[in-house]
């Protein structure tokens, strides 16, 4: 007995390196979900809460090697695809663009027009639709040109945001969301994702307006305070509103409510309207504040053919952006990387039609039928976008099996209880690390669509779409994170400890990619 023990405990230890599932074998064996039916009993009794009586859901889950289908429900109806739809237009953007592709921007002038470091005419700052500018960048332009010996500019900036249409919402986007920084307006010309950030905290006096700081700060967007801090023993409730006036389209806000005493500070986010004016303004005060004067005004215009680049800022690549996009479900990374697959497929100005009519005749080079779906954006927050589970599955099908852009598409995604919107989701021993997944949602619509591995080491592709929610989300979303935990329990044929050891979790691991 004792040698045995030692035996046992001997061959622990030697696996230290291995996957650490494995030393749980016999816990692990017990929770197992064995062949396909039992699967099916397992998900069934999940939807079979009192939650779903109301709502309408939709799931397909394939194995995909074989493409065998595990589990569907509803899989032909259509559903809104919320943020999943970014999985179609980041798949395509690959397809287009190619994964090292990178955006520029440009400071450019008429030739001829510089003389002893004085620009005599006007300065042209492009875009090309790069949705990861910063207010960093714009100070790095800037020192760029400081560095080129310039100092003075005796024209305007004018702000080129020609690659782009004019169009600055997606269609079927919400009016209500207008000021949310989900909402933002599109341009060829953005920075700081079009948006500012409100800081308000109370004040060290009850009775006193709250401190106001915004970032970035600019005179392009202002507000009025209309805030009052209370004793923190006020019987009255705190309550902080950021807004625009009703039908207006500036970008002067108010601020209204009340803060206790002593409270921890309130961040607010809100979309700025007319974003290349607002890039535009960013980089004439960052050159004021720099050292470079400016006699002219900021301006909107499209650049002349014959200017030359004098400075540029390029972006990271394609695929770390698609983490952007994807991890934070970010949507002006969506609606700009949809317009910029218009321009490479079918010309400028980039629009999202022509993104939209590229994703469907890649789909449909794929075999996917356009019955099966209606695109109106490429974020997925339109209320006029539909998208069978059916669809869904057979896209990450097709992602998975390109080997060319498998490991950028899945790396895209957010990792279950580590990063983007699944960081505090599934955070369980077995979906931990395990589930790389793009998660959606609108109001009264949930979903969830990705990729995990099954106890068997087989991948699954899987697509869950819940609508029609009246109720908290919170219940929907755990039992999509219950139906992934079923996943990756599942096993085909009973589980025989042995065959785990000697198997690294690294070299299971990389076969999702």
């Amino acid at each position: 007995m004792f040698f045995l023990l030692s035996f046992f405990f001997s061959q622990l230890v030697a696996c230290s390196s291995y996957s650490f599932g494995s030393l749980f074998f016999l816990q692990r064996e017990e929770k197992q979900v064995l062949g396909q039916y039992a699967l099916a009993a397992e998900i069934d009794a999940i939807l079979s809460d009192p939650i779903f009586v109301s709502s309408t859901t939709g799931i397909k889950i394939i194995r995909l090697r074989d493409e065998v289908v595990l589990y569907e429900r509803n899989n032909q109806r259509l559903f809104h695809p919320a943020s999943t739809m970014k999985l179609l237009t980041a798949g395509t953007a690959l397809e287009v663009l190619g994964s090292e592709f990178r955006y520029t921007t440009d400071l450019a002038i008429l030739p001829g027009t510089i003389n002893d470091g004085i620009v005599t005419g006007d300065i042209y700052l492009k875009g090309s639709g790069d949705p990861s500018l910063q207010l960093s960048d714009l100070e790095t332009l800037v020192q760029k040109l400081k560095e080129r010996g310039i100092s003075r500019v005796k024209g305007n900036i004018v702000c080129d945001a020609s690659f782009f249409d004019t169009i600055s919402h997606g269609k079927g986007w919400m009016l209500d969301d207008r000021d949310s920084k989900f909402s933002v307006p599109l341009s060829a010309l953005s920075v700081n994702n079009n948006s500012v950030e409100f800081t308000v905290a109370p004040s060290v006096q009850a009775g006193d307006p709250a401190l106001i700081s915004i970032f970035p700060e600019t005179s392009f967007v202002s507000f009025s305070d209309y805030t009052r801090t209370l004793n923190s023993d006020s019987s009255a409730k705190q309550s902080l509103s950021v807004s625009r006036k009703a039908s207006s389209y500036d970008n002067f806000f108010e601020i209204r409510g009340t803060l206790y005493k002593g409270s921890k500070k309130k961040i607010i986010y809100r979309s700025v309207f007319d974003p290349a004016l607002f890039t535009g303004n960013l980089f004439y005060e960052l050159c004021l504040s720099m050292g470079i004067e400016i006699k002219g005004k900021v301006l909107k215009g499209r650049a002349p053919l014959k200017v030359e680049t004098i400075v540029s800022h390029d972006s990271a690549q394609l695929s770390v952006l698609l983490e952007e996009l994807n991890k934070e479900s970010n949507n002006l990374y969506a609606e700009n990387i949809l317009k910029t697959i218009g321009v490479y497929a079918f010309g400028q100005p980039g629009t999202s039609n022509n993104g939209l009519k590229q994703i469907r005749q890649y789909l449909s080079r794929m075999g996917i039928s356009d019955q099966n779906y209606n695109l109106s954006d490429g974020s997925g927050v339109s209320r006029y976008g539909l998208v069978t589970p059916d669809v869904l599955s057979s896209f990450l099908l097709i992602m998975y099996q390109d080997l060319t852009f498998r490991y950028d598409f899945i790396s895209s995604l957010s990792v279950a209880g580590v990063d983007g919107t699944l960081k505090k989701r599934m955070r369980n021993f077995s979906t931990l690390g395990k589930v790389h997944a793009k998660s959606g949602s609108l109001q009264g619509v949930s979903t969830l669509a990705g990729y995990t591995r099954t106890n068997d080491g087989d991948v699954l592709g899987f697509v869950f779409f819940m609508e029609h929610l009246a109720g908290p989300k919170l219940p929907y979303i755990y039992a999509q994170d219950k139906i992934c935990a079923l996943l990756r329990r599942y096993r085909e044929k009973e589980f025989k400890w042995h065959s785990l050891w000697g198997v690294k979790d690294e070299e299971v691991f990389d076969q999702i990619y």
